[in-house]
């Protein structure tokens, strides 16, 4: 089975993008590589002039092209997929994140929910191939989708970086 690795930066990228524009969605591109079937990600790098919505989020296509043509240019890794948040669920993919994941082609996609208002921090941990826990007062979970053979499936996604989320969060705790 296909899975998703998202190394640190990648990881810190998806959930400070997602909560800056919180209530609005964020958009970003993965960047890594595909060993067997793990993709490794390396960078997760946000789109800033998207036009955000609440339930809704758009890039002109110039604006991908450029950025597109400039990444070639700068890493040695692949553009493998995109990310993007539902602020306050739905917890999976819409029909339109389906379509548009079938028209571009993209071989993965993360999706990154977050909730506000979750005062009791909450362990990061993996559940249902997903990944949850709280930060700073979110409630974050973030979600792997593949795209192969012209079908839409969730994948497992682990992070590394957990064990360090974890960490810090108590030693945050232990400071108040």
């Amino acid at each position: 089975m296909s899975k998703i690795v998202i190394r640190n930066p990648a990881l810190i990228n998806m959930l400070v993008s997602s909560i800056e524009v919180y209530k609005k969605e964020a958009l970003g591109m993965l960047l890594g590589v595909k060993r067997g079937k793990t993709y490794y990600i390396r960078y997760a790098i946000n789109f800033q002039k998207a036009k955000r919505g609440y339930e809704s989020i758009d890039i002109d296509d110039r604006t991908e092209k450029r950025i597109n043509s400039l990444l070639t240019r700068v890493s040695k890794y692949r553009l493998v997929g995109d990310f993007h948040s539902h602020p306050d669920g739905p917890y999976k993919l819409s029909l339109t994140d389906k379509k548009d994941m079938k028209e571009t082609a993209t071989d993965v996609s993360v999706l990154v929910v977050i909730e506000k208002g979750y005062k009791k921090p909450k362990r990061w941990k993996y559940t249902n191939r997903q990944l949850q826990g709280s930060v700073d007062g979110y409630y974050v979970t973030v979600q792997g989708y593949e795209h192969s053979k012209g079908k839409i499936k969730k994948i497992p996604v682990k992070a590394p970086y957990v064990k360090n989320l974890n960490r810090i969060a108590k030693l945050h705790q232990m400071s108040n």
